[in-house]
């Protein structure tokens, strides 16, 4: 923006424009003590079972005069969503850019939805601030090895559910898998498998596996590039070495 080390310094995310509000007394309603507000239009989102508005913000202050920003709030027809402040998580931020996830669950029905990004005036000119890249969207969980997979989500939001409605837990402890290579009941080999809560683990204790889910009792494993599959039978996995 024009005001010297405040709002966005080093461009935009999207390699395109930005919108922002200027906080400079002469040049912006908002610089007189008040605020600016973006309004979108009608919006239908009762198709998205798991909706989600995401978009990226500056709120740069100009280290020599701190405390001029201020607030930032989005509502959806009329109730506050999210809001900039104090101690706000901003571990997703790159340039001054950081991202807000926003859950829409409560208006996942809702065939008329309006959004409201609303600015006000933190004091003076080094109050700049700018939001980008506005989108609504269906999010989840887009492992399709998760138990909880969903295939319209366009976006991770860490979700991922690996283990459902089965009658063994395997993040307690370690495993021992048994090998029978020539399928003859007869000359086994014994390895170890750790599985993690968040669908990985290790094979022998070394090697990382790709992924894991036990569904319904339905094991499925991709590991060293391979789909290993069984079923849980007394207390055990059964099934066949890809």
């Amino acid at each position: 923006t024009p005001s010297f080390a405040t709002g966005p310094q080093l461009g935009d995310v999207t390699g395109g424009n930005f919108i922002y509000m200027e906080a400079t007394p002469i040049w912006s309603p908002a610089g007189n003590n008040g605020q600016m507000t973006l309004n979108s239009e009608c919006i239908d989102i009762s198709a998205l079972a798991c909706p989600e508005l995401t978009f990226w913000y500056n709120l740069t202050e100009n280290p020599n005069w701190l405390g001029y920003m201020g607030s930032l709030e989005v509502a959806v027809n009329g109730t506050q969503v999210w809001s900039y402040g104090p101690g706000l998580n901003t571990s997703s931020c790159s340039n001054g850019w950081c991202l807000a996830v926003v859950d829409l669950s409560a208006f996942a029905t809702s065939t008329n939805i309006t959004v409201e990004f609303v600015g006000t005036y933190g004091g003076g000119f080094e109050g700049d601030m700018a939001i980008d890249e506005v989108c609504i969207a269906e999010y989840g969980c887009t492992d399709p090895i998760a138990c909880n997979y969903n295939p319209a989500a366009i976006e991770d939001n860490g979700s991922c559910n690996y283990q459902s409605s089965s009658s063994i837990d395997l993040t307690l402890g370690t495993w021992s898998y048994l090998y029978d290579n020539d399928c003859d009941n007869m000359g086994y080999s014994l390895y170890s498998i750790l599985f993690d809560t968040t669908g990985s683990g290790l094979f022998n204790g070394l090697y990382p596996i790709n992924s894991w889910s036990l569904c319904n009792d339905v094991f499925t494993m991709i590991y060293n590039g391979m789909l290993w599959t069984g079923t849980v039978t007394n207390g055990y996995i059964t099934g066949l070495h890809p």
